[in-house]
């Protein structure tokens, strides 16, 4: 079955945004099924004006006032109860919690060691809080992974420089930070761009 998305228009309210994106199914025959759709909310009017926008709009509109669209957990269990659920999971423990250079939140916490978290940033790529926070307050890109819409890669710089009389770069590193807000999930994963483990000197350059 061929997934086709329809970007259908948006429902903006006063003191918040209800957007829903429709993606159409076709089946082999060339049929359309019935079309899902996928609810999302966000604070804010966006300084969109009217009711009726394309998902495109919106999606930047959002972007550009740091409010990344939620998607609405229409599955029966509210937030606020998987958040109560996640609470006393000791992989949801929060470690530490800050805000990137935009003031938007970001959290870190132990995650499960493998897959995403805290425990696993420190022990596979050897990184510090101390960087994780840097990249994400000093970072020259911030975009959506290609994945979700509520994930975000930050990029920020690290120079090492050798300096005398002059000052001359000897190394540059590339530091990545992958972000989830949904569920304020927060930091899955932190690393130096093509390196399992950063080197030793962008340690104290944060």
């Amino acid at each position: 079955m061929k997934r086709v998305w329809n970007r259908m228009a948006a429902s903006v309210a006063a003191l918040g945004a209800v957007a829903v994106a429709t993606p159409m199914f076709v089946g082999a025959a060339g049929v359309e099924d019935q079309p899902n759709t996928v609810t999302y909310a966000v604070v804010g009017d966006l300084g969109i004006e009217g009711t009726q926008v394309s998902l495109n709009e919106l999606e930047a509109a959002a972007d550009a006032s740091g409010q990344p669209l939620e998607a609405v957990d229409e599955s029966g269990t509210s937030p606020k109860d998987q958040l109560t659920a996640m609470a006393s999971d000791p992989k949801w423990g929060l470690v530490n919690s800050w805000n990137d250079k935009k003031g938007r939140n970001i959290y870190l916490r132990y995650g499960n060691g493998v897959g995403w978290g805290w425990n696993k940033v420190k022990t596979k790529h050897g990184e510090t809080q101390t960087m994780i926070v840097s990249a994400t307050q000093n970072y020259f890109d911030r975009t959506r992974t290609s994945s979700s819409t509520t994930s975000y890669l930050y990029r920020a710089t690290v120079r090492l420089w050798e300096c005398g009389l002059s000052c001359t770069l000897k190394d540059e590193e590339i530091l990545k930070v992958i972000h989830e807000s949904k569920n304020r999930k927060g930091v899955i994963t932190s690393y130096c761009d093509g390196r399992i483990v950063c080197p030793k000197w962008t340690w104290d350059a944060v």
